[in-house]
Order: structure tokens, then sequence, then C-alpha cells
């Protein structure tokens, strides 16, 4: 039997930072989690990746609606770089075209209000990048 792995989806944004939770086995993303990106984002994120046993980071890279990257994909390029010098697991960029508008009109993860829509699209990075 194949070991499970447990993946992060992130959902990177100048205030707020999207967290959803996927493995192996059941492939469905759950909302977990909307951070403030502070200057304790870097030991925060750490804690969670230890104790949910994070096996690979998935990174949502935005585009435009031309599937251009934008100012915000380098941003996002920018965090992921710095992401990936603080923690030990694997990280990929995923495709997150219109994660945050699905977010916005969805309930299918729970319900939504603006408050949880990162960790929604955070979802939807995940189930992208599952397949």
């Amino acid at each position: 039997m194949a070991q499970v792995e447990y993946y992060l989806g992130i959902d990177f944004g100048e205030a707020r930072i999207g967290l959803a939770l996927a493995n192996s086995v059941a492939r469905l993303p759950s909302a977990y989690a909307v951070l403030p990106n502070d200057t304790q984002i870097w030991a925060t994120l750490e804690e969670i990746i230890n104790q949910e046993r994070i096996d690979q980071l998935v990174v949502g890279l935005p585009r435009d609606v031309g599937g251009q990257e934008t100012e915000q994909s380098q941003n996002t390029r920018t965090f992921a770089a710095e992401l990936a010098r603080h923690c030990k697991q694997p990280l990929v960029m995923a495709d997150e075209s219109l994660s945050s508008v699905r977010a916005a009109s969805s309930s299918r993860y729970k319900p939504t209000n603006a408050k949880h829509q990162d960790d929604i699209a955070a979802c939807y990075i995940l189930e992208e990048f599952l397949g």
C-alpha cells in the first residue's frame, strides 16, 4: 500500500494567506485557515507544516485572463522562494486561474463570506493540482 502524502495549498495575498489541506488518498481539499500576512507568517507556516505533517507545498500562481503573469505573479514567486528557504518540503507552483473568483461565488467547501474566500481559493488551487 502506498504511503499517504499530505498537501498544503496556499493562496498568497499581500494582506492574507489562505490555506487548504488535502491528502493523496481522499484527494478532497478542505479549507484550513486564513492567516494575516505579517511578520509571524514564516513561523506560523512552519508550525502548521510540521503539525499537519505536510509532504508537499502547492502555491497558487495567479495569471491574467490572457494567461500572462502579472505583478501579483511576481510577488507570489517571491513569496514561494522565501517559503522554500524556510521549509524542507518540495514546493510547486500551480495555476490558480480564477480560484478567487470561484471562491467568492461558491459554497462548495463551506459557507462563503469575505473572511473565508482565501482558504476556499486555496481549496481550488489544490483541487486543480490534484486533478
